[in-house]
């Protein structure tokens, strides 16, 4: 009896292992739409400081409050860094016209982002994505750097990862929107 014990321990043991099936995990990047007819010509956006908790899993916030991440979708950065890039690239989405940009604009009229990521994740509650940030902007080497409240609630269209990063690349553009409109 007491052999048969034994013998069980490792059994139980390996069991776990053969439970869930392998699945890659899948990786996501942004590509928001382009800011039309920004008042800024030129940005630096410095990467923002991740207050959100959020890490490169995707997180989402359960309509009991429960914050839950997935290891199956992740991000390609976190998301501070994650977001300063996507707001650098709706300013200028053409890599070769950044290039050039940076060349003929006078470092003096180049806008300068920085500041804090508050929030970022999916709300299944409301099914929406909620983007929130804190941003200092000083448009030019003239201009007084302004402070700047964001927050946005982007709605999924679904579940799926593909509708929260269509809601993310929304979020994120409404955010350059707004920065280019700072004087």
């Amino acid at each position: 009896m007491l052999k048969c014990f034994f013998w069980s321990i490792p059994v139980l043991f390996l069991a776990g292992c053969f439970g869930a099936p392998y699945r890659d995990t899948a990786y996501f990047d942004l590509s928001p739409e382009g800011v039309r007819e920004p008042q800024i010509q030129a940005i630096s956006v410095m990467d923002l400081q991740n207050r959100s908790g959020a890490g490169t899993r995707f997180q989402y916030r359960l309509p009991d409050g429960q914050v839950q991440t997935d290891p199956d979708h992740k991000w390609i950065l976190p998301p501070g860094a994650l977001v300063s890039r996507g707001v650098r690239q709706a300013f200028l989405p053409d890599l070769k016209n950044q290039k050039a940009m940076s060349k003929s604009i006078p470092e003096e009229e180049i806008a300068v982002v920085n500041g804090e990521l508050l929030m970022f994740e999916a709300d299944m509650k409301s099914m929406s994505f909620c983007l929130q940030a804190k941003l200092t902007v000083r448009p030019n080497a003239r201009s007084k750097q302004q402070n700047i409240g964001f927050v946005t609630r982007i709605p999924l269209k679904d579940k799926s990862a593909a509708a929260v990063v269509q809601a993310v690349n929304q979020a994120v553009h409404e955010l350059a929107v707004q920065i280019s409109k700072v004087r």
